[in-house]
């Protein structure tokens, strides 16, 4: 799974970072991450830490679990990029990640952040 940063691409005026170029198993590892942080087996996840996950022009990020929604934001000083979302946020972001775990002929696409300063992308192929 390739993941990186499109600060000139913008969707409400948010930047994006996108996934993409992945295989099936590796979105249900990232759906599984997701799961953990919202049942409480993990409470942060160094994502750029996962050997799954090729970095892309984007600095590292971090998958936590917080008391409210905040969405992604991104450390203009560092590059770091947080995701931040409650328990219900995070089995929200994996319900979302779900058909692209299930079908490998998925050729759509899924935002999923709402809320957050950085718009995120989930494409097979990049597109959307």
């Amino acid at each position: 799974m390739k993941i990186d940063f499109l600060p000139d691409a913008a969707i409400d005026g948010r930047p994006i970072v996108r996934l993409y170029d992945f295989a099936p198993e590796e979105v249900e590892r990232l759906r599984e991450v997701c799961v953990d942080l919202a049942t409480g087996k993990a409470s942060i996840v160094p994502l750029h830490g996962c050997p799954w996950v090729e970095r892309i022009d984007v600095g590292l990020v971090l998958f936590r679990i917080c008391p409210r929604d905040f969405g992604v934001s991104r450390d203009d000083d560092s590059g770091m990029f947080f995701f931040d979302y409650t328990p219900d946020g995070w089995l929200e972001v994996a319900d979302k990640l779900g058909p692209f775990a299930l079908d490998p002929a998925s050729n759509g696409f899924n935002w999923l952040a709402d809320e957050g300063d950085v718009a995120v992308l989930i494409s097979r192929d990049g597109g959307w």
